[in-house]
Formats: structure tokens, sequence, C-alpha cells
């Protein structure tokens, strides 16, 4: 699994550690370039981000993975390296972990959507003012 780095998906490192036990890798992935690289150590510390940083990733990089260029982003692959789901903006716990039990084998419920546009419904609809009074 690789996530974009924001401090809104940054407790979901915290819950994906716990599978770690059972050969579940995060990564998250840093899309600063080499002026803002230095501030990528001080943001992990204060959000509490305890996993491997992908340094020097760029939007290419993630269009690669049908990602988008907008963050957060995460990228869910199975043990072949294989896309197998795609979630744009945040994901929530509950999401993260029904993904990631399904991914393992265990399929209860029904099985996650392999994409999912969280940005669209955070986007103003044509027409609708941008501000209110």
């Amino acid at each position: 699994m690789v996530c974009s780095l924001s401090a809104r998906n940054g407790p979901v490192g915290g819950h994906a550690r716990k599978y770690q036990h059972r050969g579940v890798v995060l990564l998250g992935a840093s899309l600063d370039n080499d002026k803002t690289q230095g501030q990528i150590a001080p943001f992990t510390k204060k959000h509490k981000i305890r996993f491997p940083i992908l340094v020097g990733v760029t939007t290419s990089d993630m269009q690669k993975l049908n990602l988008g260029e907008a963050i957060p982003a995460t990228v869910f692959l199975d043990a072949e390296g294989k896309v197998v789901g795609r979630v744009l903006g945040e994901l929530d716990k509950s999401d993260l972990q029904h993904r990631i039990e399904w991914m393992l084998g265990n399929h209860r419920g029904s099985e996650p959507p392999a994409f999912v546009d969280g940005l669209k419904k955070k986007q103003p609809q044509p027409g609708s003012p941008v501000f209110t009074h």
C-alpha cells in the first residue's frame, strides 16, 4: 500500500502498522521537491508517521498509478505488485481496515470498490456560490 503524505492521512499509518506481521507494507510518498524535502522529517515526526517515505515522487509517478495529481491519494498493491485499489482523497480507518482484510482473504461484507474518488464530493458544483453570507 502506498499513500501520499498529508496530515489528514497520517492516522492511517498507525492503523496499517498493526497488519505488518501479516505481510502488509505501508509506504508513504512525498511529492516534495529539492527545496522542500528538508521539511519531510519534521512533518513525519510531528504527525507520528512511522513508516518508510519514498522521496522524489512526482505527479507523473502518481499519474502512472491513475492517482491524478492531488493528495491525499492511496494505492493498494497485492503481493505481486498489481494495483487492486485506489482511493483519491482521505481514507478513513474503517475503509482501510476493510480493504486490508479483503486483500488478506477475509471476504466479509461487500468487496471494496476498485476506485473511489473522494475528491469530487469536496469540490463546489458548477454555478454554486463559493462564498456565502
